[in-house]
């Protein structure tokens, strides 16, 4: 009986939590990959067209969980801080925290900029337009 009320808690959590998110697929134009060089600075390693979409779940105002490609490789993090910057006339810039992954996203409106300062390295996701 226990195992089958466990079940079902979990059924209705994830329902809710489905039922709140919101999923965004961005198709983005060029992807631009960076690796931390020897004085800690990031270096070009390549470019590809038309990359694999990102896929955004919102799940509040505050949380954002991101799918993400690295050539073939899927990856998922997590987003859980946020603060944004009003750039002027190029528009609202946002800056995401992930302490789990120690990474850094930043939402511009032409990129999309993705930092993992625990595996040293930078994607850039240029958008369409």
């Amino acid at each position: 009986m226990k195992n089958k009320l466990a079940f079902i808690l979990i059924l209705l959590c994830t329902a809710s939590i489905a039922g709140i998110s919101q999923e965004t697929k961005i198709y983005p134009e060029k992807t631009v990959y960076y690796k931390t060089g020897i004085n800690n600075e990031l270096v070009y390693v390549n470019e590809e067209n038309y990359q694999k979409e990102l896929t955004f779940f919102i799940h509040s105002e505050t949380h954002i969980s991101l799918n993400f490609y690295i050539g073939e490789y899927r990856y998922t993090y997590f987003f859980d801080y946020h603060y944004s910057d009003d750039n002027g006339a190029d528009g609202e810039i946002q800056y995401w925290k992930s302490e789990a992954n120690e990474a850094l996203l930043i939402l511009d409106p032409n990129k999309i900029s993705l930092y993992s300062f625990k595996d040293n390295w930078a994607i850039v996701y240029h958008i369409k337009e």
